[in-house]
């Protein structure tokens, strides 16, 4: 796993009284999948192949935020992480769970 990717990622989001929400990805099987992108570009492909409104917007959270989003996805019941989804399919797909294990056997050592 590329730890560069889940770090320097891009995120859609809304904002509704008080609260964030986040895009999310359909998994098969059911389920739901925090969606992460690798550009701008990317998420805002996903915007408008989702039809999603003008109320979602496109963000790049600090290394401290999304890793606070997973945590948060994973306390809500989300087991995933998909990279840059389209209406099929996505780049790539990781345990959530396994994310953070990996970035916090890394302790507070950079990230090249």
């Amino acid at each position: 796993m590329d730890l560069r990717l889940d770090l320097q990622l891009f995120v859609i989001v809304r904002f509704a009284d008080g609260q964030a929400e986040c895009a999310t990805w359909q998994v098969r099987g059911g389920g739901q999948a925090l969606a992460l992108f690798s550009t701008h570009e990317q998420a805002e492909k996903y915007c408008q192949l989702a039809g999603l409104s003008n109320e979602w917007n496109v963000v790049r959270p600090p290394r401290s935020g999304l890793l606070e989003l997973l945590r948060v996805g994973q306390a809500q019941g989300m087991i995933l992480v998909v990279v840059d989804p389209d209406h099929q399919k996505a780049h790539l797909a990781l345990k959530i769970a396994d994310v953070l294990a990996s970035v916090d056997s890394l302790g507070n050592k950079p990230i090249a």
